[in-house]
């Protein structure tokens, strides 16, 4: 009886000893799934498309005048360069004729500074008339080259002035390539100094700005790698790098601002889209 007893006993325990090491075993890849899952963990957030200020172009006029040509409209491309639009005043032509008046005055106190120069070597004359001479001399320089200076200002070479005479109009050109977003101008309108006629965009390096909330505010950091899908391809997530991290929490929605820069451009992108972010957060 007792050598029955033992073996059923030997029996039992051989049978329980491979499920207390499966069970062991499952034991353990749980506990290491839940460590993972502490570790990292996938955060989404919505942004959109922003255009750097650098890639923002403002066109003003350089000074007031009356719009006698505007050749572009909202939507259109345009090179650096490109004539955008014409400004027509009188105040054109005095400046040139101060400019000329200038140049003029320039040649004659040269000639009288050189005179009574002269005439101070040969005790002919006294050094404060030749003071006042060059005196005299550097004021008209000074003002030729203001004058000058200001007609390349608003877009009129001085040159051309001496050569060919005056204009009373200037020209607006693109400050580079982009498209046009906005038109404040029509023909006959007068604009004031610094006036704005257009903004000019250049889309070819848009980033991504998006929020979030403030307890991820030490998750995040610049250069860290991050994914995004424009709206409408949810699927098809493209990466991108953190370029920079606002300092500042809204105290409103205590979210703070991130902007990521693309590791690829995009012809089809535009200032504005929505974006969905996902991020890879370390805990």
């Amino acid at each position: 009886m007792k050598r029955i007893i033992f073996i059923v006993l030997v029996i039992l325990i051989a049978a329980c000893r491979p499920r207390e090491n499966k069970q062991s075993d499952d034991t353990g890849t749980a506990a290491d799934s839940i460590a993972n899952e502490l570790i990292s963990c996938a955060f989404r957030c919505r942004g959109y498309l922003y255009l750097p200020p650098d890639r923002l172009a403002t066109v003003a006029a350089p000074i007031g005048g009356f719009i006698s040509s505007i050749f572009y409209n909202t939507g259109d491309y345009v090179k650096k360069g490109t004539l955008l639009a014409v400004l027509r005043h009188y105040d054109y032509i005095e400046i040139q004729k101060d400019y000329l008046e200038a140049k003029s005055l320039l040649s004659y106190y040269s000639e009288d500074f050189k005179r009574q120069g002269g005439l101070t070597l040969d005790q002919a004359t006294s050094i404060k008339k030749m003071q006042r001479a060059q005196a005299d001399y550097q004021a008209v320089e000074a003002k030729l080259k203001a004058l000058a200076a200001q007609l390349k200002f608003i877009g009129i070479d001085p040159e051309r002035v001496e050569h060919k005479g005056f204009t009373s109009s200037i020209n607006i050109y693109a400050p580079v390539n982009g498209y046009i977003t906005r038109v404040e101008g029509n023909k006959g309108k007068f604009l004031d100094p610094y006036g704005f006629i257009y903004e000019i965009a250049d889309i070819d390096d848009l980033h991504l700005n998006f929020e979030l909330p403030d307890s991820l505010f030490n998750k995040v950091s610049k250069d860290m790698d991050i994914l995004f899908a424009v709206a409408g391809a949810k699927n098809k997530y493209l990466s991108a790098r953190i370029s920079n991290i606002s300092q500042v929490i809204n105290t409103e929605t205590n979210c703070f601002s991130v902007f990521a820069r693309p590791d690829s451009s995009n012809c089809s992108f535009r200032p504005g889209m929505a974006v969905e972010v996902k991020l890879v957060l370390k805990y």
